[in-house]
């Protein structure tokens, strides 16, 4: 009986969070996750195309389900722009989160196009611009039992429809289908790059659900608005090490959350191209300490977090933890040149 009201008391915080504060999908090794961080990111890189993708697993507990989040994108430069220096970029990606026991999920389709411009010649200095629409399917699993329907959700920002979870479990009954919604949004984002000899700098914010757009099953639901501002580095204090700091500010609702982490590179040595990473981070909000590890080799990049929770949900029974997966690949496609073929004269 104790560990069931322990676990009902854990769930009840859960959607609390997701649900009266109302955040959207966010990682701690976001640099995997470009285009659930700023569409005016499609296509910044030096390559032809570029592939990732991040796992995120959180508050996984018998009995109840936390945050499960997974993300595959693609992006790519596709075209000059107006000037010979500039260019367009596109990408795609789509994610799947999921939480709590009724497995409520958004499923998120993403197309993005973003134009750079270069404010010099050596392309050195950066501003894109960027938008994406989202296509988002909302599903929610009515519960087949009874023993979590007396759990009562509260807040302003609560989408209706969670409010009479208990009575849509009552009346649907053992195998009754899940209630189901979709609606469409917003992005548009703005970025500066710097590149030195030294190392890139990136900065950029963007800013979602500004239209209004209504989330509800049934009825009127608004999801707050959300502004999302980054800070990454990347560069070399000498030939073998290598500093990575990034920030992430999120801001929506009531909700505010501040995520940094810095990590070190290290080339194993002056003929081999692969970099083992590792560093620390910190995140506000439910307080966790980060730990990030990663390798670099060539062109293709994987990272690893793990966050420990230091307040909030710290102390609820199961595992509070969350552990994330991500993977990167820049491909270059080589063109074969086609000269123009050359004929010759027989010898008479």
């Amino acid at each position: 009986m104790i560990g069931r009201i322990k676990l009902q008391l854990l769930f009840s915080l859960l959607l609390a969070c997701i649900y009266g504060n109302s955040q959207d999908i966010h990682f701690t090794y976001f640099e995997f996750a470009p285009q659930s961080v700023n569409p005016a990111l499609n296509g910044l890189f030096a390559g032809s195309y570029r592939a990732s993708g991040i796992f995120r697993d959180q508050y996984q507990n018998t009995g109840v389900q936390g945050y499960r989040t997974i993300e595959a994108a693609i992006d790519a430069p596709v075209i000059r722009g107006f000037r010979k220096q500039d260019w367009i970029g596109i990408g795609a990606s789509f994610d799947k989160d999921t939480r709590g026991a009724f497995k409520f999920s958004d499923t998120y389709s993403r197309m993005g196009l973003t134009y750079h411009l270069a404010l010099d010649a050596k392309q050195t200095r950066i501003l894109s611009i960027g938008a994406q629409r989202n296509g988002v399917n909302r599903r929610l699993n009515i519960p087949t039992g009874s023993e979590n329907t007396f759990v009562q959700l509260s807040g302003q920002n609560s989408d209706p429809d969670l409010n009479n979870l208990q009575q849509m479990a009552e009346t649907g009954g053992s195998g009754a289908p899940a209630v189901q919604g979709s609606y469409s949004d917003w992005v548009g984002g703005l970025s500066f790059t710097n590149r030195t000899k030294q190392g890139q700098m990136m900065l950029g914010v963007a800013a979602t659900h500004f239209l209004k757009e209504n989330a509800a099953f049934t009825g009127t639901y608004n999801i707050p608005l959300r502004i999302t501002g980054f800070f990454t580095y990347e560069g070399s204090i000498n030939p073998k090490t290598s500093l990575e700091p990034g920030l992430i500010v999120q801001s929506q609702g009531d909700a505010f959350e501040l995520s940094a982490h810095m990590v070190t590179g290290y080339k194993i040595s002056q003929t081999s191209p692969l970099v083992v990473k590792g560093g620390l981070g910190f995140r506000t909000g439910t307080a966790s300490a980060q730990v990030l590890l990663g390798a670099e080799y060539k062109n293709i990049k994987a990272g690893f977090a793990y966050d420990i929770p230091l307040s909030g949900y710290a102390n609820a029974s199961g595992i509070q933890n969350s552990i994330e997966l991500g993977v990167s690949f820049i491909g270059i496609i080589k063109k074969t040149p086609k000269p123009d073929p050359i004929v010759t004269c027989p010898r008479l």
